[in-house]
């Protein structure tokens, strides 16, 4: 992830910056700066979760696809295990909250 700046740094660096003088304008305009800086970094990141995709196949199987590198992997889980399944579960339903938009 990128370093996001903090207003301060913003404006300390923009060239409209004058001896420390910080107007209400300026630090509206980095704010629009950072939100822009935040909504891409949050594409960036759902561009990963596009990219991996959980599928349970079975009572205690599961696969689960990288689509950017094209390849499926599947696995058994042992009944001792079934919290793996519950937890690749519990990841996509994030997963898919993430990435219509839900908290």
């Amino acid at each position: 992830m990128s370093y996001i700046k903090t207003w301060v740094e913003r404006c300390d660096e923009h060239p409209d910056h004058q001896s420390g003088m910080v107007s209400n304008g300026m630090i509206q305009a980095r704010m629009q700066e950072e939100i822009d800086d935040l909504r891409e970094e949050i594409e960036k990141l759902r561009d990963v979760l596009r990219r991996v995709v959980v599928y349970p196949s079975g009572d205690r199987a599961a696969r689960v696809a990288f689509v950017s590198v094209g390849c499926q992997i599947s696995f058994p889980l042992h009944p001792q295990t079934t919290w793996a399944l519950e937890l690749l579960v519990e990841f996509d339903q994030a997963r898919r909250a993430a990435l219509e938009g839900k908290p």
